[in-house]
């Protein structure tokens, strides 16, 4: 899988909330499938950390990268978890999701074509 693709697949999951109408066993597996792409996600930027033409530039630091993936992390599972979402509404934690999933798929694919 890209690195598109998995974020791709974290928006989907993030969009089966209790409000539309999704039952409790259907979040859970929502919530299980962003855990792996949140893993693999991962394990691609540290893949390109031991690349030999593709490492992160200073700017895409450990710390940068922990963050925006729990950032990305943190808004999904809002999305997923209403007692979770102190004072976001899901336009703003939906919108957070494409923000920080649009940078963590840069930072994880790096100068590779999407």
């Amino acid at each position: 899988m890209t690195a598109a693709s998995l974020v791709n697949q974290i928006q989907s999951s993030a969009r089966k909330t209790p409000e539309a109408g999704t039952s409790a066993a259907d979040i859970q597996r929502a919530w299980e499938d962003i855990q792996v792409c949140i893993d693999r996600l991962n394990d691609m930027f540290l893949l390109r950390k031991h690349s030999l033409d593709n490492k992160p530039s200073h700017g895409e630091s450990d710390q940068y990268w922990s963050e925006k993936l729990g950032n990305l992390q943190i808004f999904a599972e809002m999305a997923l978890k209403p007692e979770s979402r102190e004072s976001y509404g899901l336009p703003q934690i939906e919108e957070n999701i494409s923000h920080f999933g649009y940078l963590v798929e840069r930072m994880a694919r790096g100068n590779l074509p999407a």
